[in-house]
């Protein structure tokens, strides 16, 4: 597994999305499949999909990275 870049990944969805809520998206189940597979393979965060449908915004998603890391 590649060394997180968090750092990155926490200011692009800071910059654009912090506030969106995470439906806005539009995200469908196959969707948010392959973006939690994107953050684990490539910054070495799980997510489950499960668990990012129930997120209010990208901040909270944002939140739940840094948990992890922190």
């Amino acid at each position: 597994m590649p060394p997180p870049n968090l750092e990155g990944l926490e200011a692009e969805l800071r910059q654009h999305h912090a506030t969106l809520p995470i439906e806005r998206f539009g995200l469908d189940s196959l969707g948010r499949m392959e973006f939690c597979i994107h953050l684990e393979l490539d910054h070495g965060v799980v997510i489950t999909p499960e668990t990012l449908i129930t997120m209010e915004s990208v901040e909270a998603l944002i939140q739940s990275i840094r948990a992890q890391v922190d």
